[in-house]
């Protein structure tokens, strides 16, 4: 009689095992998401920048994901919704400072709606990325390049806008300021207010305007390879937008230049000095 009941037991708990068999695989769906990655990382100003949720290899099946960011530099800011529900979302991020990421991922009901009728509950990981101010520029037009005598004939110098000596990204929002420190420092920086139509932003390059005029007898009586003026000094700044509705005051260094004569009708610039910042 008690081999019959031990082997009845044993029966009962065939069915019972599997159950808890189960059971385990099914909690073994229930893992979150894991973290998120950036890249390029460590970002640059201006730069797109794409995020990706981390899943674990049993994480379940996914219905749709919700990405969120909000600035954290002054203070903790409020959720902002962003477009798209992929796995991975990209940004330009145009202002400084530092930014929460946060991304949810959303469930399908799992394999066995007996056992888990209800989705797994959703799951969230958020991630702090800061973008640094810009510290330099590259000269990358304007040097030794002939330009006719005229206010209707500028050169375009552009100063490319750089961030621990690489170039920042195509989407940078703030103005460009320039300032002769001699020999009148006490001129202060222009365009004030900013920007101006000499001396403006675009991409990720500072466009600035040179014009050089003289009345016609004067310009005839200068020889030819004749120093108009300098060597002159010229430093240049950014006023940098942030998430926190600010300008951050960015110094990007100096460029020392001189001007010459160098045609009857022409004259250009010639950089002989370059220093990035702060």
């Amino acid at each position: 009689m008690m081999r019959s009941m031990g082997m009845a037991a044993r029966r009962n708990l065939t069915p019972l095992a599997s159950v808890l068999a189960c059971l385990l695989a099914e909690t073994s769906l229930f893992a979150s998401l894991t973290g998120i990655s950036a890249s390029p990382y460590p970002p640059t100003f201006g730069n797109l920048i794409t995020y990706t949720a981390l899943r674990s290899t049993d994480d379940p099946p996914v219905n749709h994901y919700v990405w969120e960011y909000r600035c954290v530099s002054c203070g903790t800011g409020n959720w902002i919704t962003a477009p798209g529900q992929s796995q991975s979302i990209a940004f330009y991020e145009t202002r400084l400072g530092t930014w929460e990421i946060r991304c949810t991922a959303y469930y399908n009901p799992i394999s066995n709606p007996n056992l888990h009728p209800n989705p797994p509950a959703p799951s969230s990981v958020t991630r702090s990325v800061t973008f640094n101010p810009p510290d330099g520029f590259n000269i990358i037009a304007g040097d030794k390049t002939p330009c006719s005598m005229g206010m209707s004939t500028p050169l375009t110098c552009k100063l490319q806008i750089t961030q621990g000596g690489n170039a920042c990204g195509p989407y940078i929002s703030g103005n460009a300021q320039e300032r002769y420190p001699a020999p009148n420092p006490n001129v202060g920086w222009v365009p004030d207010p900013p920007p101006s139509n000499e001396y403006y932003i675009q991409g990720n390059t500072i466009v600035d305007l040179h014009i050089c005029w003289y009345p016609w007898d004067q310009w005839t009586a200068i020889p030819l390879q004749g120093l108009l003026f300098g060597p002159t000094t010229i430093e240049v700044r950014l006023l940098a937008d942030t998430c926190c509705g600010t300008k951050q005051v960015c110094n990007l260094g100096s460029w020392t230049i001189r001007r010459r004569k160098v045609s009857p009708t022409q004259w250009q610039n010639e950089v002989v000095g370059h220093t990035n910042g702060p």
